[in-house]
């Protein structure tokens, strides 16, 4: 009872227990075994969840992020034996194709453990061999003279990460909500520069449909050499500048907290400081590429007399098929890491922010290395890969970056808009 004013006190409830700033190892184990999405990311602000000491430590982690697609590793050597004992052409591409999308998440894996900490020098290792798939399968088709697979393929995964996994994304982040929220800041530039580097690979094209009825064929195909080297110089270029922007110039553009508030990215992306062994690491890489490389071999040199015997084309093969080999396990786990359960501050950066940048790094990965790669590599070894793409694979390309770009820009989605992507083609 109070004396002065005659009134019952409130009875005095020991309140929560002040957060410490060190959390127990147990807590913060299980915080970043629920967000295991950063473990695939590139960006500047992205620390590699998976540091181990060995292949039985590390295991979990991988079968915790890929873990339907770990299971396919069987398929390696049964595709491999499928090829060297001549079995039907059908059956050896299905079984090689299968083996290749289980050793792309494998080879993501280690590639991720090799590059991290190195500065900007693990943008561009992540940038080449974290699509390392994509990479050997578009240099073993350039080799045998199909260069309609290597530029479909990379057209193929820009349409897959533009429409269907963001699409998904917005789908699972948004489902049983007015709408979700992620950060236009973050989202701008990438977009920004996603859009010119599309409309700089187009113009090759464009000037060859121009140029059709006035330039010769040799002439037109001289040019287009010409034109496609000088534009892959270019991207080259801008290349170094789209790595020194996030690693050195800009970081806080990718690592600040944006509030008072810590982001939800840099608080999960401080696990213990353990490093992984390189050699384990290295060893694992070099044997999933060397075996990689095989499959892809029988992929490629099947390829023609299995389009033939399933009735498919040429121009489904490369935009559908052969980036599906190597971007389906990680698409998956983007997609389903993109929800974000419960409420964080308003400038805080939530699991579609990294689910956006993610994406758009990996659509900048194939158009920004990749394919100038690709180009500088056949004029290297004489081989005319050129930037010209088939009418129909343009008009494609330029409507999902289109879509992408102007979606992204408004800071928030609903599952509608991931229905509309996923339907757009």
């Amino acid at each position: 009872m109070d004396p002065v004013n005659g009134v019952e006190a409130p009875i005095s409830r020991p309140g929560p227990r002040p957060s410490s700033h060190l959390e127990p190892q147990g807590g913060l184990l299980r915080r970043i075994n629920s967000l295991p999405l950063a473990s695939i990311s590139r960006t500047a602000s992205a620390s590699l969840f998976t540091r181990t000491e060995t292949w039985g430590d590390a295991g979990p982690s991988l079968n915790h992020s890929y873990g339907p697609a770990k299971g396919l590793l069987v398929f390696v050597p049964i595709g491999i034996a499928a090829g060297v004992c001549g079995l039907p052409d059908v059956a050896t591409l299905i079984l090689n194709f299968l083996a290749l999308a289980s050793l792309a998440p494998f080879i993501t894996f280690t590639v991720l453990g090799l590059s991290n900490g190195v500065g900007v020098s693990s943008g561009l290792l992540r940038a080449i061999f974290g699509n390392a798939i994509e990479l050997i399968i578009s240099i073993t088709a350039m080799c045998y003279g199909q260069f309609q697979l290597p530029q479909g393929t990379m057209i193929g995964s820009t349409i897959l990460y533009s429409l269907f996994v963001l699409g998904g994304s917005f789908l699972c982040a948004s489902y049983g909500k007015d709408h979700q929220m992620f950060s236009k800041t973050r989202t701008g530039a990438m977009s920004a520069l996603v859009m010119v580097v599309s409309i700089c690979l187009t113009i090759p094209t464009i000037m060859s449909i121009s140029n059709k009825e006035s330039v010769p064929q040799e002439g037109r195909q001289r040019n287009m050499l010409i034109l496609s080297h000088g534009t892959s110089v270019v991207l080259f270029f801008l290349s170094i500048s789209y790595l020194a922007f996030p690693f050195q110039t800009h970081h806080e553009l990718f690592n600040s907290d944006h509030g008072p508030t810590r982001s939800l990215t840099v608080l999960l992306m401080q696990p213990e400081h353990v490093t992984t062994s390189p050699l384990i690491l290295a060893s694992g890489f070099l044997g999933a590429m060397v075996c990689a490389g095989i499959c892809t071999n029988y992929v490629i040199r099947n390829i023609d007399l299995t389009v033939k015997m399933l009735h498919l084309t040429k121009s489904f093969t490369g935009l559908v098929l052969l980036p599906l080999a190597g971007n389906l396990a990680k698409s998956f786990n983007i997609i389903r890491n993109a929800r974000q359960e419960g409420n964080i501050a308003p400038k805080t950066a939530n699991k579609l922010d990294c689910v956006i940048r993610l994406i758009m790094t990996n659509i900048l990965d194939t158009l920004l290395f990749i394919m100038p790669l690709l180009v500088l590599l056949g004029w290297a070894i004489d081989k005319p890969m050129t930037m010209q793409f088939g009418l129909f694979e343009t008009v494609v390309f330029l409507q999902s970056i289109v879509i992408m770009t102007y979606l992204v820009q408004h800071g928030k989605t609903t599952y509608f808009e991931g229905f509309m992507l996923i339907g757009t083609p």
